[in-house]
This record gives C-alpha cells, structure tokens and sequence, in this order.
C-alpha cells in the first residue's frame, strides 16, 4: 500500500509586532522545512524547487512537491506523482466566498457525512477543492469546475470525494486545533500525517 507522509509545523515568526513582509518570509521558509521532512521520509531529495511561470511546483527528476503555509501552520508532502496539500482554519466566511465555492446542496452533504456543523464543512470543501486544484496545477480559477463527489463513494478514509471534469478524486484530511487539512494523490491509498510531532494515521479523523 502507497503510504504518503505529510508534515505540518506552527508557523514560527508570526509575531504582530514583525513586519508583514517577515511573516510571509518566515511561512515560506518554515513551509520549504516541513516539505523537506516529507520528502526525506518518502526517500526523495530535492535539489531545487523550481516554479512555472504562474507559480506552480514544477517536477523534479521525477518527483512532484506540494507546500502550503498559513499564519499558524506550514505543510510539505513529496511524492514520485502528482500531489496537492493545503491547510485552512475553519472560520465564517462571506456570503460571497460560500457562493464562489461551494453550493448548498454540498455543504449539506459533508455536514450529513460528518455530522458537523455548516462552518466545519464549508471548510473541508474549500481545503479539499484547493488542495485538488494545486495537483492539477490550475489553482483557484479553476474552482468552478470542482464539485463534491457522491457520498456513496466515500470509504473508511477520513476524507472527501472531489469531482473535476468529470473524475473522481479522494482528498485525505484531518482535523486538528480548529484547522482542516487536505492531501491528494490519486496513487496513494493511505496518508501518515505528522501534525506537530504528532503521528496520525489512516485511520483517525
């Protein structure tokens, strides 16, 4: 079984009293550190992370890289194909931005799968569909062609289905201090997340 390590890390450096453009250095910093871990625990070493010209991870020898990085969190995850991770903190967004990314009938449906409330949900949709949408390299303006897949496909996973132009992908996730986490890997089975120190398997939420 094709096993993915995902490390995520507290953003260090986040202090108000640091200037904006600190805060961000220190995010890309601590999130390159985490993708380092991820990529030394799936045998991979990377000796450069090039981007393309609207800022996508591009392959090296073969082997694809997926960071994201927040105020309070940083993520890294390596893997021999295409791969994508993101971390969101739950909170209450606008009208506008449930409307842009999510439909009603879908935040119902995760809310019915989890038994959570519509916050949490939203959440898990919007961390699932970018974490989608950084494996195909297309990003937010693709969002519109991502939809939640059939529940019924769901398996014993801790995750989502996420539907993009007409194929099914499962978005592995875990929930942890107020924080969604997604990674997809249409070849992986299972994810090792190390959230902090902490190991979680496949077989916790």
């Amino acid at each position: 079984m094709n096993v993915l390590h995902a490390v995520i890390r507290p953003t260090p450096g986040q202090n108000p009293s640091n200037s904006s453009r600190d805060r961000v250095r220190h995010q890309k910093a601590s999130a390159r550190e985490a993708l380092g871990e991820a990529a030394s625990r799936q045998g991979i070493n990377f000796k450069s992370l090039d981007r393309d010209e609207h800022g996508a991870p591009l392959p090296t020898d073969g082997h694809y890289w997926s960071i994201t990085h927040s105020a309070e969190y940083v993520a890294g995850a390596a893997a021999t194909w295409p791969l994508g991770i993101d971390i969101e903190r739950m909170r209450t967004p606008s009208p506008e931005v449930i409307a842009e990314a999510a439909s009603e009938g879908e935040i119902a449906m995760v809310c019915q799968r989890f038994d959570i409330c519509e916050v949490e949900a939203f959440t898990r949709i919007w961390s699932a569909k970018e974490a989608l949408l950084k494996l195909t390299g297309e990003g937010l303006c693709g969002l519109s062609k991502c939809t939640i897949g059939s529940m019924s496909m769901t398996d014993s996973r801790p995750g989502i289905w996420v539907r993009y132009e007409r194929q099914e992908h499962f978005v592995h996730q875990m929930q942890r201090d107020e924080h969604i986490a997604s990674v997809t890997c249409p070849q992986v089975q299972q994810v090792q997340w190390d959230w902090h120190g902490h190991l979680v398997g496949a077989g916790d939420r």
